[in-house]
């Protein structure tokens, strides 16, 4: 909502300082994250454009597997990349925060309409139980699970190998994710290399 009532110029001005801020601290990449809304990223690509040395990554906040959090077209969003992104400064496109299972077909959808390197780093997959006060973990039908935060954790790992056949680049988690969560995801693309080598008599490159 916020995007279509302040529009991608006051957007701009707002992300501008904090930008500065990076840039003049050195840093390398910029991640601009929980992305929700079509006007933000045309917002940040022209922000870029004005700062031409600046590089970036830009992932998405989603709520479906073809929508974005505002319920807008996750296919818009990134054909404005494409559209405002003149120079190439965003050098990866991806989705963070979103459900582990929503990860692969955000990615895949993502691939369809763009060339660039893909990330994803999606939240645990828990969802707040207001009448509990508490975090719950869901299974893969969406409903409560009993599943442990360890089983969770590898659960987690698990879906990576195929975010990873599905072009990220970057891999990780978000919100409520934790060491266990990033643990067994180097585990399991440690065993992808490993297998793939074998395989093919030659080493994955991530």
């Amino acid at each position: 909502r916020y995007g279509r009532r302040l529009g991608a110029p006051a957007l701009a001005a707002w992300h501008a300082w904090r930008v500065d801020v990076l840039l003049s601290a050195g840093a390398d990449v910029l991640a601009f994250e929980t992305v929700p809304c079509v006007t933000e990223v045309v917002a940040l690509c022209t922000l870029l454009q004005s700062r031409p040395a600046a590089r970036a990554w830009l992932s998405l906040a989603c709520r479906s597997a073809a929508e974005l959090q505002s319920g807008e077209r996750l296919a818009d969003a990134v054909d404005a990349i494409e559209q405002y992104d003149i120079s190439g400064q965003v050098e990866a496109i991806g989705v963070n925060c979103a459900a582990p299972l929503l990860a692969s077909p955000l990615l895949r959808a993502i691939r369809a309409r763009s060339p660039r390197p893909l990330v994803a780093y999606p939240n645990s997959g828990e969802v707040w139980d207001e009448w509990a006060h508490g975090w719950v973990a869901v299974g893969p039908d969406g409903a409560p699970s009993a599943e442990s935060a360890a089983a969770g954790a590898e659960r987690f790992g698990r879906l990576a190998r195929q975010w990873a056949a599905d072009g990220a680049v970057l891999i990780g988690g978000c919100c409520r994710t934790r060491p266990d969560h990033i643990a067994a995801v180097a585990r399991e693309l440690r065993a992808a290399e490993e297998e793939g080598r074998h395989r093919h008599g030659t080493t994955l490159r991530p």
